[in-house]
C-alpha cells in the first residue's frame, strides 16, 4: 500500500476479520463505518435511491451517510443497517487503547 491508497482499500485489507465462513467488519471510526455502509449497499446491488426508498429516507441522506458529509442520526444509521441486513455487535475497546487518546 502507498500513501495514496484509497481508504476503502485500506479498510478491505485491515478491518476484515475472517471468522469461519463469515466476515466480520470492525468500524473503528465514522469514516470506516461510512465506507462499510457503501460497500454493503454495492454488494447487494442496490442504488442509493433504492436504499432510501426502503428506509423511508431521501437519497441525499443515504449519500451523506456514505460520504460522511454530516453526522447521521442513530435512527438513520439503524434504518440503513436494517435495509442492508447488517447488525451492530458492541464490545469493549481492547485494554491497550489509552483512554486519554480517545477523541469523540
Amino acid at each position: 500500500m502507498t500513501d495514496k491508497t484509497p481508504i476503502s482499500t485500506i479498510v478491505d485489507k485491515v478491518c476484515e476479520i475472517v471468522f469461519g465462513s463469515e466476515v466480520l467488519m470492525r468500524a473503528a471510526t465514522p469514516e470506516i463505518l461510512a465506507i462499510m455502509l457503501r460497500n454493503r449497499r454495492r454488494e447487494l446491488g442496490l442504488t442509493q435511491t433504492e436504499v432510501a426508498e426502503r428506509c423511508g429516507l431521501s437519497q441525499q441522506t443515504v449519500s451523506a451517510a456514505e460520504n460522511r458529509l454530516r453526522a447521521s442520526s442513530l435512527d438513520t444509521l439503524y434504518r440503513l443497517m436494517l435495509v442492508l441486513r447488517l447488525q451492530a455487535d458492541f464490545s469493549p475497546i481492547p485494554d491497550y487503547v489509552e483512554e486519554e487518546d480517545e477523541e469523540c
